[in-house]
């Protein structure tokens, strides 16, 4: 068979169980019209941003049968997460473990009569993604898609420049995926610098997932993608291309791809995709007596939280849904994240209580995943009641809670947090509690006093309305921008990029490059680890 745009769907339901949504499909064919990736992504929390693994596969993948244009080989999602960067890792790597054995396809039972035809994609895919390593270095060619990890807390993967011909997914974060495209890679070698910078500016795509939370990175790579056109004709390769995605959008670049009002409506094309992102979030907003300024939080403070989760639980177990009834607690601080724990297992002596704060270790992560593997997925776990968190549930972490309590943080955090309650919109409705100061409002960092209280002003807008935050009344209806911590971003020029490339010399002082990939400037908060060994014996 010759592989052709129609048959994406069958490989989308291969790799994930279900059709692909009709955004998702004109986004491929936006790729296969245009030859590039479009500038943004416009997609509400909740609608498969993360499908773009899926879409580079197949594109890549045309593009080696010759039925597709040109495109760039190598995408890299970063995101500013390390426990996310994991999860885009591990969905490339499944889909790399299906074109390795594509025998091992399973379809769920609806879709059972299209066996056959997926077994075949997936061998066509794999074929002609072998077929872009040609004879190369020993082993290469039996790797149709190469899958790395770039981020700290791990030795860093060079496998991804072994070979450049491959079809290559990097997970990363922003500081390990900006420093090697400065020249300055971060737990690099020196020999390695020029490589990986090239590598990164031409025939790759950046999908910078959450840019919201990265606009210095995101302002550097598009200029660099600027500065690395002037020569990609020359070299006869594509330039790097720059996605922004996020559910809260600070700015427009250009094309956008993304979720439509039609896809939604009644009749659309996407029932499934309508529940999720129309189903109602009814959102109030509870006052404390604490000012959350300074200090730890009072026992009154901790109460109304405990008290606000508490009464979720008890309506969501009343709804008596078929969906797990884990209710979520997101505070600002790791401080006040266990001493809540704390208090919901005093006050619910038979409830489970489980604390998610913190950098994460893969260990750690790994020991959390065997205790409740189905917390960490949208499937959720009923044994859980209660799941305290930071900041860090925000983003891309496919969960779904019953109900949610929330400190107030920045329009655009509690927009994050809402988009992890009733993700696949299997119940009626989410409620959310957002439990805010009394006015004047305090700066609570990182939050600044301004944005804690033009959010407050926006959810006291949307809380007298029956979707309250649903995902598509929040486009509709958008946060405030989050106020940026510096007062300028910062623009490479093309001296700056002659100056990084001379990575031959070793520098008196290693120029400080965070001014070009970070949009807080404060220096980063010192943390030790320790490394426990069991005892090897002296003959070890």
């Amino acid at each position: 068979m010759t592989l052709s745009v129609e048959d994406f769907s069958i490989f989308f339901i291969a790799a994930n169980g279900f059709r692909p949504f009709a955004w998702q499909q004109r986004l491929l064919r936006y790729i296969l019209d245009n030859g590039k990736w479009p500038a943004t992504i416009d997609a509400p929390t909740g609608s498969g941003k993360s499908s773009v693994v899926d879409i580079h596969v197949f594109a890549v993948a045309l593009m080696a049968a010759g039925t597709g244009p040109i495109v760039p080989r190598r995408l890299c999602a970063v995101v500013g997460r390390r426990a996310l960067v994991d999860n885009q890792q591990q969905r490339a790597e499944r889909i790399a473990e299906l074109l390795r054995s594509p025998s091992h396809v399973s379809l769920p039972s609806q879709f059972e009569a299209d066996h056959g035809r997926a077994l075949q994609v997936l061998i066509e895919l794999r074929t002609n993604l072998l077929s872009l390593a040609g004879g190369g270095p020993q082993g290469t060619d039996r790797e149709p898609l190469l899958v790395a990890n770039l981020r700290g807390g791990l030795a860093p993967d060079t496998s991804w420049m072994d070979d450049p011909r491959l079809c290559s997914v990097i997970c990363a974060t922003p500081d390990m995926w900006g420093s090697r495209l400065l020249f300055r890679g971060y737990m690099s070698s020196h020999q390695s610098r020029p490589r990986a910078a090239g590598l990164l500016a031409y025939d790759s795509v950046l999908i910078l997932d959450e840019a919201h939370l990265s606009r210095q990175l995101e302002h550097t790579a598009r200029r660099v993608s600027q500065l690395a056109a002037r020569y990609a004709d020359t070299l006869g390769i594509l330039a790097l291309q720059v996605t922004s995605t996020t559910a809260t959008q600070v700015s427009a670049h250009g094309d956008a791809v993304g979720v439509t009002a039609s896809d939604v409506a009644d009749g659309g094309p996407d029932p499934l995709l309508a529940r999720r992102l129309l189903r109602p979030k009814p959102v109030a907003v509870v006052e404390t007596a604490w000012d959350g300024a300074r200090g730890k939080a009072p026992a009154a403070h901790l109460d109304l939280l405990a008290g606000e989760a508490e009464a979720l639980i008890t309506d969501a177990r009343r709804r008596q849904c078929d969906r797990p009834h884990t209710v979520g607690c997101v505070v600002n601080r790791v401080q006040t994240a266990k001493d809540l724990a704390r208090k919901l297992r005093a006050r619910n002596p038979n409830a489970s209580v489980q604390v998610w704060v913190g950098r994460m270790r893969p260990y750690d992560l790994e020991q959390k995943r065997k205790e409740h593997p189905h917390l960490f997925t949208v499937e959720g776990d009923d044994s859980v009641d209660f799941l305290v968190t930071t900041q860090t549930v925000e983003v891309g972490v496919d969960i779904d809670l019953a109900g949610l309590v929330t400190e107030l943080a920045s329009g655009s955090a509690i927009a994050q947090r809402a988009g992890r309650v009733n993700r696949l919109g299997g119940r009626e409705e989410g409620p959310i509690v957002v439990v805010a100061p009394q006015e004047p409002i305090k700066e609570q960092l990182p939050y600044g006093a301004t944005e804690l209280s033009e959010a407050v002003n926006w959810l006291r807008g949307l809380s007298g309305s029956e979707s309250g935050l649903a995902p598509m009344t929040i486009r509709d209806n958008p946060p405030p921008n989050a106020q940026l911590s510096r007062g300028l971003l910062q623009r490479p020029e093309e001296g700056d990029v002659l100056r990084w490339c001379v990575t031959s010399r070793y520098w008196f002082e290693e120029e400080d490059i965070s001014i070009w990939l970070r949009d807080d400037l404060a220096a980063d908060q010192a943390s030790a680890g320790v490394v426990v060994r069991p005892w090897l014996g002296e003959n070890t």
